[in-house]
């Protein structure tokens, strides 16, 4: 597997060892973060809290995307997984990790 040299990855930040910076986030923007987040635990009462994912499928590779378009060299640091509600299931959500599949799966017309 090649090394991933994506920014995300090799960015590497040099911080003194006696650093007072242990919240590199201000104040005011993890209070923003908050309060717009507020408003969306509605939406978890009313959705999620009454009808959780069925299935959580969780990719083990990365699943490479790219906005607006789908390219065969793209690498990414991002795990993403499939929520997945099957209607008329009332269980306690299922979590699966799907094997490694992008080879057996990939086609030649998917970059088309």
């Amino acid at each position: 597997m090649a090394q991933n040299t994506s920014h995300a990855v090799m960015a590497q930040r040099k911080e003194a060892h006696d650093s007072l910076e242990f919240l590199p986030t201000p104040a005011w923007g993890t209070r923003a973060l908050c309060e717009w987040l507020k408003p969306r635990t509605m939406a978890y009462d009313a959705l999620f809290s009454k009808s959780p994912p069925t299935e959580i499928l969780q990719f083990v590779e990365r699943l490479p995307m790219v906005k607006g378009r789908v390219d065969e060299d793209a690498a990414s640091a991002t795990a993403y997984c499939w929520l997945v509600w099957r209607k008329g299931v009332y269980q306690t959500t299922q979590f699966h990790w799907l094997a490694p599949c992008r080879k057996r799966l990939e086609r030649p017309g998917d970059y088309a």
